[in-house]
């Protein structure tokens, strides 16, 4: 009984707005609605002709991927952790090269009797 009633279940659509790309990352221009549906983008192209020959492309293979594009403040953020993490691990590395470049009391004493020995001459 409990499969019957989860299968029947229906999830909530999710919008995608589309827009046209620019060099900016992307435009003002509404291409259509992407929804979501269980784990599957469908793309629903408005009739206007940029969206139109875009779908065209796509379906040409003119156009072989598409770009998502995160939200400023959401990229912000993540820029923010990951300069944090990058800190973190260059002064791990850096204390971790400061330790090796320490001498141990055998590096000394072994420079020590580097320094008495006399060079072979020849």
């Amino acid at each position: 009984m409990g499969s019957k009633k989860t299968r029947n279940q229906r999830e909530e659509k999710i919008a995608v707005p589309l827009y046209i790309p620019t060099e900016d990352g992307y435009g003002e221009l509404v291409l259509g609605i992407g929804e979501i549906r269980g784990s599957t983008l469908v793309i629903g192209f408005n009739d206007l002709l940029p969206a139109q020959a875009i779908a065209r492309r796509i379906a040409n293979g003119g156009i072989v991927g598409i770009t998502f594009v995160i939200p400023e403040e959401e990229n912000e953020i993540h820029k923010q952790n990951e300069d944090a993490i990058q800190a973190q691990q260059d002064a791990a590395r850096e204390a971790a090269e400061g330790e090796s470049l320490e001498l141990t009391d055998r590096d000394v004493r072994d420079l020590a009797l580097l320094e008495t020995l006399e060079p072979d001459s020849e």
